[in-house]
């Protein structure tokens, strides 16, 4: 027998040979009687187990995709961080992915060596894990709560969104606000509010005759007084009515000059013991303002010394001797201090008319005007108080007979209507 291999049909075998006649077998009677094997047939079949073993692969890797993206919607598995809920259950989960708290994770990259971070947080039931890296291999025992059992303690979680290619950009969380303050006008004077600064010039405004100059640009007598009683210790203690009080007294001060007088006022406990103030019996309530001319000043009367209203008397005399005056014309505001019995604005520099206003002094006893600078006619509502009333009446028209009571010339005598005369 002769082995043979045809390359073209695959068939292989033997043939046989005669030994005494090299003359080959017919082949169709030798391949009758040799059994030759089909190699051909079986490449085929191996070839197709290995193209369907293939297709069968790829078909389940699709199928087991397909499985656990609905595994993942049914228990509870998501890819971006802001949709993972923390377990209602109070077992956690035996086999499953740890996560981190809302806005912790960052979304998986194809950086070697990825990085975690952590957010802090108020709440000290709520636990810090280290980021997944991989797919469970498992799935958990228990599927978690789609919904949150508490408040969280930061801003709303975000809208699922599909994980990106890379990690974004986040910055680091913060707990200060984000927003500048931003600067306000303010209408009090160069000192920062505080409780009792409130108080004050909310007290002030009340019963100022012109509230504006507290908050005035231009500094003023009733401003300067306002700030002194900021800076006075024992403001809070003080009533409203004491706070009127010395806040009227210190204005008059401020008036003649930025307070020259202000060390023997300032070092006082009490305004009864300023100097040329008395005060009732009680000690607390001053009755009596008079000037204290001691050195020159020109002044003027401010229109804030009506807030004391329990004046009975105001005696503003000047001295030609120490040229001590009041300047300017006679507030109006004078005429609501009601409880006035004696009003004295002699030998002082006073222009303008006398003031109608001074006739609403219905209390008042005597008044002096003599010795100023005033001019036109004596108001009848003052002539109708039937006080004593001493002017000067070759300046200002006043007749002794029914209003002016004295009369008085350049040369300082006073007379009456007897003719009784005195220099004041």
């Amino acid at each position: 027998f002769v082995e043979f291999d045809d390359p073209e049909s695959g068939d292989f075998g033997e043939i046989a040979l005669d030994v005494e006649s090299p003359k080959t077998l017919d082949s169709a009677e030798s391949r009758s009687s040799v059994p030759i094997c089909k190699c051909s047939k079986i490449r085929a079949v191996v070839l197709l187990i290995v193209i369907v073993t293939i297709v069968i692969g790829a078909v389940g890797a699709m199928i087991g995709t397909q499985l656990s993206a609905q595994n993942k919607k049914t228990t509870g598995w998501h890819d971006t961080a802001e949709e993972i809920l923390p377990p209602t259950t109070s077992q956690a989960p035996t086999r499953g992915p740890t996560v981190l708290p809302p806005s912790t994770i960052q979304p998986a990259t194809h950086s070697p060596s990825p990085t975690t971070t952590s957010r802090p947080t108020d709440s000290p039931g709520v636990p810090t894990y280290p980021h997944i890296t991989s797919e469970p291999t498992e799935n958990p025992t228990e599927s978690p709560s789609p919904y949150r059992t508490t408040t969280p303690t930061y801003g709303p979680t975000l809208t699922p969104t599909e994980r990106p290619t890379a990690a974004p950009m986040t910055p680091a969380p913060t707990m200060t606000p984000t927003t500048s303050p931003t600067s306000h006008p303010t209408t009090t004077p160069t000192l920062a509010p505080t409780a009792p600064e409130d108080r004050l010039f909310s007290v002030l405004a009340s019963v100022a005759p012109y509230p504006e100059r507290l908050v005035s640009d231009t500094s003023n007598a009733a401003q300067n007084a306002a700030l002194w009683l900021t800076q006075d210790p024992y403001l809070e203690t003080y009533s409203d009515d004491r706070i009127i009080q010395r806040w009227g007294l210190l204005t008059y001060l401020y008036s003649k000059g930025d307070g020259l007088l202000g060390p023997g006022w300032m070092d006082a406990m009490s305004e009864c013991n300023w100097l040329g103030v008395t005060c009732d019996e009680g000690g607390s309530v001053v009755t009596k303002l008079v000037s204290t001319p001691l050195f020159p000043i020109l002044s003027t009367i401010p229109e804030e010394i009506v807030v004391l209203q329990n004046l009975t008397d105001l005696l503003l005399t000047g001295n030609d001797a120490f040229e001590y005056h009041f300047t300017g014309t006679i507030p109006t505001e004078i005429g609501a201090l009601r409880n006035l019995r004696k009003l004295d604005l002699s030998g002082n520099l006073f222009t303008g008319e006398v003031p109608k206003e001074l006739g609403q002094l219905v209390n008042l006893d005597s008044l002096y005007l003599s010795q100023n600078n005033l001019t036109g006619s004596m108001p009848q509502e003052v002539c109708d108080l039937g006080s004593v009333l001493t002017a000067d009446c070759d300046e200002v028209e006043c007749s002794l007979d029914g209003c002016c009571t004295r009369c008085c010339t350049d040369g300082g005598q006073c007379c009456s209507k007897y003719n009784i005369c005195y220099v004041p």
